[in-house]
């Protein structure tokens, strides 16, 4: 049995080592780089409401509360209920209601509401506001609070015990966050020093083994009657020798409760602006290929996966060729836009390069890829034609 009184020797120990150790694991993380993968958020277009009980009124202002709820999901910021098109569509909720039921939880009666997702989202498209997808990169978060004994890390336990904390906030909102498990491998790792005192470099060597693409280093205390909070966002696989935040937010809240649901709104500002889409009122149109097809079960999937991207206006065959399919791709925004949503997903990786004449190739037989002669497909485009250089993927999903 592991003893008190061995872990600080342990601790000691580990801490005479750990500059050396995160010189080394640092070096390793320059060579090596850890595939993205991204969450796919359920349920977009459902909310659950507390209700008192199941009459009229109390339903339809239910009904509100939910659709005010999912079109924030969908969107990811809270200022989207402020414009017209969205808050006249709020107070008639039942126009995009598609079923709801009631049920009960811990002696509280609830109302589950589900409405269209694919008129909401041409809702958000028609008043010019960005859509998030459902794939969305995810957060480890190390939070520090103050406790009896002075300060600890929050932990994946206590969040889960806590019904009524960050996490609960965060998946109403939409956010996929993971907390630390705080076990022997996290503590020998990590400290609240660590935490509180903004090591980053610390904490992202701690972060390696969970999958997730970001990691928020975060502190609360009390401050004249109030919580003070600061968070820091990062890239959990950067590449910089001295890691930069791509966020740092600082603020006072009336209770922890509300500090905690600041922060996720500041982190899902961030994300909406990294990966949440809006109509640029442009046309605009890629070439986009994928590497590694093996059957028409493939093609199948890669299409429905571009019709859930939220840079996708369209899509159409444009040419196979061998274990290669290519699509010409009708965007809602700028192609950068759609890069960034298909790097943040693991069934894909990203191989594009410049494309010379000699690395177009020439259509294949029907035999060959997946049911298209050569005379049935369109030319490959060049630069010279106007056209943009083709995105290549390779397709790792099976």
């Amino acid at each position: 049995m592991l003893h008190f009184g061995h872990f600080v020797l342990l601790r000691l120990s580990y801490l005479m080592l750990k500059n050396t150790l995160n010189v080394i694991l640092l070096a390793a993380s320059l060579v090596f780089t850890t595939s993205i993968s991204a969450v796919e958020i359920k349920k977009l277009d459902q909310a659950d409401i507390q209700v008192n009980s199941r009459s009229k009124t109390d339903r339809t202002n239910a009904l509100k509360q939910a659709l005010s709820q999912v079109f924030v999901k969908n969107s990811g910021n809270a200022s989207v209920l402020s414009h017209e098109l969205v808050s006249a569509q709020v107070q008639k909720p039942q126009s995009l209601l598609t079923q709801y039921n009631y049920y009960q939880q811990d002696n509280q009666l609830y109302l589950q509401a589900i409405f269209d997702h694919q008129q909401l989202v041409q809702i958000l498209r028609k008043a010019d506001l960005p859509v998030w997808g459902a794939q969305r990169p995810l957060t480890l978060f190390w939070l520090s609070m103050p406790s009896e004994n002075g300060y600890e890390i929050v932990s994946d336990a206590m969040v889960s015990a806590n019904e009524d904390g960050m996490n609960d906030y965060a998946i109403s909102q939409g956010i996929p966050v993971l907390f630390p498990l705080m076990d022997l491998d996290d503590l020998m790792q990590v400290s609240v020093t660590d935490v509180r005192g903004q090591f980053a470099q610390s904490v992202a060597m701690a972060s390696q083994r969970y999958d997730a693409e970001y990691f928020v280093v975060a502190n609360m205390d009390t401050f004249a009657g109030e919580v003070r909070y600061q968070m820091s966002l990062y890239a959990k696989d950067s590449q910089d020798p001295i890691m930069q935040p791509l966020l740092s937010h600082q603020g006072l809240a009336l209770d922890y409760q509300l500090a905690g649901q600041q922060m996720m709104d500041k982190l899902a500002q961030y994300f909406v602006s990294q990966y949440a889409i809006a109509s640029s009122g442009e046309d605009l149109s890629t070439l986009l290929s994928f590497v590694g097809i093996a059957s028409m079960k493939d093609v199948v999937e890669i299409e429905s996966y571009l019709q859930e991207l939220t840079a996708v206006k369209a899509i159409q065959l444009h040419q196979i060729n061998a274990d290669t399919v290519t699509y010409a791709v009708d965007l809602f925004s700028q192609v950068a836009d759609l890069q960034r949503l298909l790097n943040i997903d693991n069934r894909i990786q990203d191989i594009t390069i410049p494309q010379t004449e000699s690395t177009l190739g020439s259509g294949s037989s029907f035999d060959q890829g997946f049911g298209q002669s050569p005379d049935q497909t369109n030319e490959q485009p060049s630069e010279k034609d106007g056209e943009p250089v083709t995105l290549i993927y390779q397709w790792l999903a099976r």
